[in-house]
């Protein structure tokens, strides 16, 4: 892809990659400054000269050719690698180039730990929302006593992706997930999108009492 192509269709990224990057910065020196004395505008003008370099790693990493809507967790380590690269470049620059520092080390760093939240954030803010959104859900339907209580049989793949299509799916509004029992000691106690899984097949007589279940999956 062309840099003019490049630019033509992922402008909107770019811009808002600007934004957040600025923001980033803007909140690290104002930060840092709290116990160190800067140059708060040639800091400033440093740290903005260096937004290009994020949006060059984010180019060279290859960013601005996913299609976040549909990104697994996976690609945030792609995120991770291109803020620490741009970051790392940020400090040498001002370490070779820089005696007195005016861009403090500290601040760089800072920065570049609110870069990789605030892109992260912004790319996954439909997951957010939505994760948002299901869990206020879930406490409507659970303070409301709406929807058929359900225990499910299993906490593997299947049980977690049934769990899953009960709180997400549009028909999942008809049922309460109240927790998991699975033969797996190891995942006796821990928690599968956010129910609890309470131990094994034989204590479902009673977990069905204690936690009301109406549908056993």
């Amino acid at each position: 892809v062309g840099f003019e192509r490049f630019l033509e269709r992922y402008l909107s990224w770019v811009t808002l990659d600007f934004a957040l990057v600025t923001a980033a910065y803007l909140v690290a020196l104002a930060v840092r400054s709290i116990n160190t004395a800067l140059d708060f505008p040639l800091a400033l003008l440093l740290a903005l000269g260096g937004v290009s370099v994020y949006i060059l790693a984010n180019y060279g990493f290859g960013v601005y050719r996913r299609f976040w809507r549909y990104a697994s967790a996976q690609e945030s380590v792609m995120l991770l690698a291109s803020t620490g690269t741009a970051t790392l470049l940020l400090s040498l620059i001002d370490l070779i180039f820089f005696g007195e520092r005016v861009l403090p080390l500290g601040a760089v760093w800072l920065g570049g730990f609110f870069c990789f939240a605030l892109l992260t954030a912004a790319r996954y803010r439909r997951r957010l929302i939505s994760g948002a959104i299901q869990w206020l859900g879930g406490l409507h339907r659970f303070a409301s006593g709406r929807g058929a209580r359900v225990l499910i049989v299993g906490a593997g793949d299947e049980g977690q992706l049934l769990a899953w299509q009960l709180q997400n799916h549009l028909q999942g509004r008809a049922y309460q997930l109240v927790g998991f029992v699975d033969h797996d000691r190891k995942k006796h106690g821990m928690y599968i999108h956010n129910s609890q899984v309470y131990g094994d097949d034989r204590q479902i007589p009673a977990l069905v009492e204690r936690l009301h279940a109406d549908l056993i999956i």
